[in-house]
Formats: C-alpha cells, structure tokens, sequence
C-alpha cells in the first residue's frame, strides 16, 4: 500500500538498527543473552552436583553413565573372539591354503 507522499520505513529504520553493520546485536540483547548464559550455567553446576551425588547413591547408574560416554573398560574386549586363537591349530592361515 501506498502512503500518499510519505515514504515507508523499513523495519532497519523502524528497530534503529543501521543498515551498514551485516550483522548486528544490538547491546541490550548482547547483556540479555549474557545474564541468561550465566543463570544457565548456574542451574549445570546444579544438575552436576545433583548427578554426582546420584551416581554415588546407585553405583550401578555411575557404571551405565561410563558405557553411554564410550568407556567400556577393558573387561568386554576379553570376551572378543581372537582370530589368533582360531587359526592357532592350523598349519596355514585360511588364504593361503590351496582351495581343490
């Protein structure tokens, strides 16, 4: 729609925001964002605290908690099959014995 002689602001002018700047934060935001990080790291330090204690409660649960971070210690590598122990008996690995 057309306003008769009256230009259109664009929503840059109408914010403040100047159009030189790509990418603009404005300082009000920045210090929001800030005092919102900082609240949040406070309520992690809790949940760790809160975990910890947990994890010494129930001993089993610090155990799952190792297995879902990758650390499956060295107990579950044992009870691989070993291609060593399989072609141990054998005179010749499998690929160099003549196949007729």
């Amino acid at each position: 729609m057309h306003r008769s002689g009256k230009q259109k602001l664009t929503d840059e002018e109408k914010s403040g925001w100047t159009e030189d700047k790509q990418f603009y934060i404005p300082e009000e935001v920045s210090d929001h964002f800030g005092k919102m990080k900082s609240a949040f790291n406070d309520y992690e330090n809790e949940w760790n605290s809160q975990f910890e204690t947990y994890k010494k409660k129930y001993p089993l649960m610090q155990k799952a908690v190792k297995y879902f971070s990758g650390d499956f210690g060295s107990e579950w590598a044992e009870a691989l099959p070993s291609f060593a122990k399989l072609t141990q008996n054998k005179l010749q690995p499998a690929a160099l014995r003549k196949s007729f």
